[in-house]
């Protein structure tokens, strides 16, 4: 059990209460596979473990107004008009300035987006719009657990 199942569980009674509404279902593993082959030919790293077990659980999830992003682009659960950001899309966006090269970006959330910093193999949440380390975080799970518990 990792230490964001709770939160994801609020999140799920949430989205079914009020919307009806159903968390991503998860990637594939051939979806993992290549993710990874992705993320290694346009980014140039390894995806993180840590995030491939999230995909394999959710793929992606959009929840007032943070965004973990997806593995694969597809139509959100809910709204077939609508697709989460994908992993690596995202990254390429964000990679138009090159400080951003350090980052492995898994989400966002207002002006501040979170992933893994490459040079300190470090989670962190940086500002979006100078680029700051806002916060540090011990590992990917209290990073995703706390950036969910913020919108709870």
């Amino acid at each position: 059990m990792c230490t964001y199942d709770k939160q994801l569980a609020e999140v799920a009674a949430f989205e079914a209460a009020y919307y009806d509404d159903e968390l991503q279902p998860p990637c594939t593993i051939a979806e993992i596979k290549e993710l990874q082959e992705r993320t290694k030919l346009l980014l140039g790293a390894e995806l993180p473990k840590e995030y491939e077990q999230f995909l394999l659980k959710h793929n992606g999830l959009d929840f007032n107004g943070m965004v973990i992003y997806a593995g694969t682009k597809k139509p959100s659960e809910g709204d077939d008009d609508y697709c989460i950001l994908d992993f690596v899309e995202a990254n390429l966006i964000r990679r138009d300035i090159e400080e951003m090269n350090d980052f492995l970006l898994i989400g966002e959330k207002d002006d501040e987006e979170f992933g893994l910093q490459v040079s300190s193999s470090k989670y962190v949440q940086i500002d979006a719009t100078c680029l700051d380390v806002i916060e540090e975080y011990s590992s990917f799970d209290e990073m995703i657990a706390e950036v969910i518990q913020s919108r709870l």
